[in-house]
């Protein structure tokens, strides 16, 4: 008997707190994407040598104020890479060490993106436009000279983005490297 009571106690308690409680929803949301991984020959690697590792990049939008639905990119992380040797030269004279710099040629070989519950395609219309050093890298085209130091990017908008509230934005551009003209 006692046992019983002890119970029914409980449950009045728990239903008395219940009933004071007010409610509320929140909505959670995780987005990603599995990237492309980076690929070597063996002889030279591509590493992050800025403060926001390559695959973790952000981008904050902001409304034009033309027209509802259209976003421009507010602010993006500057991302930063490097090209660096596998390992040691095996040759005698030791030209280069593991981890040391290689000069570079780069291109962008593909722009893709999705908005809300679209799947990745290719940026076909320049919606983004990947700079460095404040000039726009153009997809197929190499630069003409080699790349002596750490390559910065950004992402900023070619064109106002058409989005609604709440959509995730996905944006990945490949980049290849070369040590020899592309």
């Amino acid at each position: 008997m006692k046992k019983v009571c002890k119970i029914a106690t409980v449950s009045a308690l728990v239903m008395l707190s219940a009933n004071a409680m007010a409610d509320a929803t929140g909505n959670f949301q995780w987005v990603g994407s599995i990237p492309t991984s980076n690929t070597s020959d063996g002889v030279i690697k591509i590493i992050d040598t800025g403060n926001v590792p390559h695959t973790e990049g952000t981008i904050v939008f902001s409304a034009t104020g033309v027209a509802t639905g259209e976003y421009n990119i507010a602010t993006s992380s500057e991302m930063a890479f490097d090209v660096v040797h596998v390992e040691d030269d095996a040759s005698a004279d030791a030209a280069y060490k593991k981890d040391e710099h290689v000069d570079y040629y780069y291109t962008l070989t593909h722009l893709t993106y999705a908005v809300g519950s679209s799947l990745m395609h290719e940026d076909r219309d320049g919606q983004f436009v990947i700079n460095t050093d404040g000039s726009a890298i153009v997809k197929g085209e190499s630069t003409t000279n080699l790349t002596t130091e750490s390559t910065y990017l950004t992402l900023v908008d070619g064109h106002a983005l058409k989005a609604n509230e709440g959509d995730a934005v996905v944006v990945q551009a490949t980049l290849l490297v070369s040590t020899e003209a592309i």
